[in-house]
């Protein structure tokens, strides 16, 4: 699976996610307590205790103030069509934008 590449989560395999997994935990090696909130979030979702947008805006909000926003290509790659956190437009962003089919979701980044 290339990084980035939209299929329909139904073709993913147990590796992929594997392999998204180890991406995740690679780029945060050096952010314990960032990879550890990562997991939180996937939990709670699987759990569902929080819905599908929450999850992703919590995941982009992650990303993006870790500093790896690169991160969410990989994210969007399970997400159901129609779902999508978007690339900030820049580096300097402060929002998090979420598309799902009833329409999009802006969270303002805080300080």
């Amino acid at each position: 699976m290339a990084q980035g590449s939209r299929v329909s989560p139904d073709t993913l395999s147990v590796n992929d996610a594997l392999r998204y997994l180890d991406q995740v935990r690679s780029a945060l090696y050096d952010q314990p307590d960032v990879h550890q909130r990562f997991l939180m979030i996937f939990k709670d979702f699987r759990d569902a205790v929080i819905s599908t947008s929450t999850c992703m805006t919590r995941m982009g909000e992650l990303f993006i103030t870790s500093g790896h926003p690169e991160l969410i290509d990989g994210f969007n790659t399970f997400l159901p069509s129609g779902y999508a956190v978007q690339q900030p437009t820049s580096p300097i962003a402060r929002e998090v934008r979420v598309t799902t089919p009833h329409g999009p979701i802006i969270s303002t980044l805080g300080p």
